[in-house]
C-alpha cells in the first residue's frame, strides 16, 4: 500500500478522529483516491466529520489509517534546518514524516533512496484499521445550507473548528447553517480544500425564547430634565 498526503492535514484529521470508541472503524482516517486528481482525506467521530481534497497527495487504494500520538507530535513539529514538514506518508507497514524542498518532484520515499534533499525526523510501524468507513457523503448531499432562526450547538466542538484553520495569519472561516437539521458547515484552507461538519445539538422548541430577564440588564434610562 502507498499514500501520500501534506503533512499539514494529519493534525486536523486528528482532531476530529474518535478516541477509544467502539466503532474501532472511527478511531483511525479514512483515505481514497480522488477520481481526477489527489485524494480525499476524511475523519469523524459521529458528531463531527471533515473531508480534505489534497490535489497533490497519492494513493494506490481506499484505506482507514490511525494516527499515533507520536506521529502526531511528529507532524506538527518544525525542523532546525527550517526544511518544511511536507508530507505524511504510509507506505507497506510504515509510516514516516518526510522534510523535502521540491515537493512537486517527490514521489514515495524509500529506505534506501535517502538523500541530501530529503529528511526522516519520524518514522513508525502501523497496520491499517480493518473496517468499514462511514458513507460521509450522504452527509454532504443532504446539507442545503439557508438562513435559519436558531440552531443548538456543542460550544466544545465549534471551538475546535480552529484546528481547520491553516492559515494563522488569515484565520478565517467561511460558515453555513441548514434549517433543515440545524447542522453547521465549515470551509477552509488555502484552495477552500477542507470542509467539515457539526451535527447538531438537540434542544425542545421550548428553549427557542430568548429568556425575559434579558429586558431588566444595564442601567436605568435617565429622566429628561423639564
Amino acid at each position: 500500500m502507498k499514500v501520500k498526503f501534506n503533512r499539514e492535514y494529519l493534525p486536523i484529521l486528528a482532531s476530529f478522529m474518535a478516541v477509544n470508541d467502539v466503532r474501532y472503524y472511527l478511531n483511525g482516517f479514512h483515505v481514497k483516491p480522488h477520481p481526477e486528481e489527489g485524494v480525499i482525506l476524511t475523519a469523524t467521530d459521529g458528531h463531527r466529520l471533515v473531508t480534505i481534497h489534497d490535489k497533490k497527495g497519492l494513493c494506490d487504494g481506499e484505506y482507514i489509517l490511525p494516527i499515533s500520538k507520536p506521529l502526531l507530535a511528529a507532524a506538527k513539529k518544525t525542523n532546525i534546518n527550517k526544511l518544511p514538514l511536507n508530507s505524511v506518508q504510509f507506505i507497506d507497514n510504515k509510516v514516516y514524516v518526510l522534510l523535502h524542498n521540491e515537493d512537486d518532484e517527490f514521489d514515495f520515499f524509500k529506505d534506501d533512496n535517502e538523500s541530501p534533499m530529503s529528511q526522516v525526523p519520524h518514522v513508525e510501524y502501523f497496520s491499517v484499521i480493518d473496517g468499514r468507513f462511514p458513507n460521509t457523503k450522504r452527509i454532504f448531499a443532504a446539507f442545503k445550507p439557508k438562513p435559519t432562526s436558531s440552531i443548538g450547538i456543542n460550544v466544545d466542538y465549534i471551538g475546535k473548528l480552529k484546528s481547520v484553520v491553516t492559515n494563522r495569519k488569515f484565520p478565517q472561516l467561511n460558515l453555513m447553517l441548514s434549517d433543515k437539521d440545524g447542522v453547521v458547515c465549515a470551509v477552509s484552507g488555502y484552495d477552500k480544500e477542507i470542509v467539515s461538519l457539526i451535527m447538531p445539538a438537540r434542544f425542545d422548541d421550548e428553549e427557542l425564547a430568548v429568556p425575559e430577564f434579558v429586558q431588566f440588564g444595564g442601567g436605568e434610562p435617565r429622566e429628561l430634565s423639564k
